[in-house]
């Protein structure tokens, strides 16, 4: 039997993540590691077991105590660790009857391998259940970290939803159809922070220093409404709502609005939302977009002063938004026509036909979109 462990540990391996869709998710990096060990590890024991008199069952014992611990600390139910056990003694019983074909024993000394077999694995089996068991005894903070997994599995490409289903089931969170991520910075972020503004539903992880929040959405105006209001000492950028499934993608927005609040880009209010920066947004995902639209449509402004930089892009920018109106420019900027008409003919000087191209005027708004920002802070 030794000489078919390593053998027998790859099959079974195997066999536990093709069979437990759990497992093949979480695979990868310590825990998959962690669960190849303790497929060795009940192999081996097994083995001692039976080929010496005498074996303590304390080191092993709580072996597997920790393993069914770890499992309910990870979120997970008992049922997958449970198919794990019966998926590797199935596959053991397996080899061993493959054994005896070969080099057969007496009836009687199969009789009492099979009963050591599965009586070792029930052992083990009961032995992770006490270890689940008690893992849930501190339920308030089961919970928490119940509702810490389900947020970072909504997080993950991909993530399996019935996985994300039973999860939800286990903790009583209500399962949306929509969620807004929330990237939260520069603070100290209490725990009830996100229940605070968002309500009891909201699914919060401020373990890092980058904390993040999902809220079941979209967000209506009470609770726009009382995110501007309330005055806390963090930055919040507010995600798009997206489909449950999509979580990745607004938390993706979220966090790429913080990057552009940082940076000058966006405005340095306490909370942005994305689905108000939507074009600056799209612009900047590309990191190389921005700089080439500048390069390729800014290129006259690029050769003048600073000052002139930003007072000829404002103007230009705010003409664009407008939709073209010299008229309605006088008005919005609090400039004579007059004046308008000098700094204007200016802007035809330096652009010439661009400014009557629609595809150019396009790119034209959204390179100012990108640039005037960071010309204005130096600037200033």
């Amino acid at each position: 039997m030794p000489t078919e462990l390593p053998g027998l540990v790859r099959e079974i391996v195997t066999a536990i993540r093709t069979e437990i869709p759990e497992y093949r998710r979480a695979w990868e990096g310590p825990y998959g590691e962690n669960t190849q060990r303790s497929v060795e590890e009940a192999l081996s024991t097994f083995v001692t077991l039976i080929t010496q008199s005498h074996v303590d069952a304390v080191d092993y014992d709580n072996w597997f105590w920790q393993l069914g611990r770890g499992e309910a600390m990870e979120g997970r139910t008992q049922d997958s660790l449970q198919a794990a056990y019966r998926i590797g003694a199935k596959i053991a019983w397996r080899r061993i009857t493959a054994l005896n074909d070969r080099s057969p024993l007496p009836p009687d000394a199969v009789a009492r391998l099979a009963d050591a077999v599965f009586g070792f694995v029930d052992h083990l089996a009961e032995v992770s259940a006490r270890g689940w068991l008690d893992a849930q005894l501190a339920e308030g903070d089961a919970v928490r970290q119940l509702r810490v997994r389900l947020l970072n599995l909504l997080l993950e490409p991909h993530a399996q939803m019935a996985t994300v289903v039973e999860l939800a089931e286990r903790i009583g969170w209500p399962v949306p159809d929509e969620v807004v991520v929330v990237d939260v910075r520069d603070g100290d972020v209490p725990a009830a922070l996100g229940r605070v503004l968002f309500g009891p539903n909201t699914l919060a992880d401020i373990s890092s220093p980058t904390s993040t929040l999902l809220v079941p959405g979209p967000l209506d105006d009470d609770v726009r409404e009382k995110l501007l209001a309330t005055d806390v000492p963090v930055l919040l950028a507010v995600g798009c709502p997206v489909p449950l499934s999509d979580a990745p993608s607004s938390m993706h927005w979220a966090r790429l609005a913080s990057r552009l609040r940082e940076s000058g880009v966006l405005p340095s209010d306490r909370v942005v939302f994305c689905d108000e920066h939507v074009p600056t947004l799209m612009l900047h995902a590309d990191p190389c977009l921005p700089a080439l639209l500048v390069q390729r449509r800014l290129g006259p402004l690029l050769e003048l002063s600073p000052a002139k930089r930003v007072k000829f892009g404002e103007l230009l920018l705010t003409w664009l938004e407008l939709g073209g109106s010299q008229a309605e420019l006088s008005e919005t900027l609090g400039k004579h026509r007059q004046t308008l008409h000098y700094q204007f003919a200016r802007l035809h000087e330096l652009f010439g036909d661009d400014l009557h191209d629609r595809e150019a005027r396009v790119e034209i708004l959204l390179a100012l979109r990108a640039a005037l920002p960071q010309w204005q802070a130096a600037s200033d």
